[in-house]
């Protein structure tokens, strides 16, 4: 009984210190926050069945990404006819630049240039964005919050992500 309460205080340990960054992975693949929350439970619901298979000491992030390389797959393919997604190539690239040398100088510069853009935004996108990402808040508690439904959160948070996207797209042209 002992291992298995270390086996689990071991998964939800190592879980909760890269779960964001899985997710991130995710929601960058498939766009739409609730599709993203779908696919991550999937992902981790994954990551418990298999974790007798995971070495303990290696490296669980890639571990855990790779498993979510795999679900983000299968959920461009069941979705592929109803909803916009990257393509497979995309996919990889995202997961080849996960493990680029030089990622962590690039990511600081990235990182504030999209703080940057972030405070371009207007308050209520800002807050928006907060709520959503910092605070890890649901669509649906972020309507209930805004007083809005659902659908009307979802549209501005894709508002919001294509002003980001511009906003950086911007600033990438303007320091290359």
């Amino acid at each position: 009984m002992e291992d298995r309460t270390k086996r689990i205080e071991s998964f939800i340990s190592l879980l909760t210190a890269n779960q964001q960054a899985i997710f991130n992975y995710v929601l960058a693949c498939v766009v739409r926050p609730s599709d993203a929350d779908d696919v991550m439970q999937d992902v981790s619901a994954t990551m418990w069945k298999k974790f007798d298979q995971y070495q303990l000491g290696t490296n669980f992030l890639a571990w855990g990404m790779q498993i979510a390389r795999h679900k983000v797959m299968d959920h461009c393919k069941k979705t592929e006819s109803t909803t916009k997604h990257l393509s497979k190539e995309c996919i990889e690239l995202l997961d080849t630049d996960r493990r680029r040398p030089n990622k962590n100088k690039d990511d600081d510069q990235r990182l504030d240039q999209l703080r940057s853009c972030i405070n371009q935004l207007p308050p209520q996108l800002r807050s928006l964005i907060r709520i959503r990402y910092t605070d890890g808040l649901s669509s649906k508690i972020i309507a209930q919050r805004f007083g809005r439904n659902i659908s009307s959160i979802y549209r501005m948070l894709a508002k919001t992500h294509d002003l980001l996207l511009s906003c950086l797209k911007r600033a990438f042209i303007t320091s290359s």
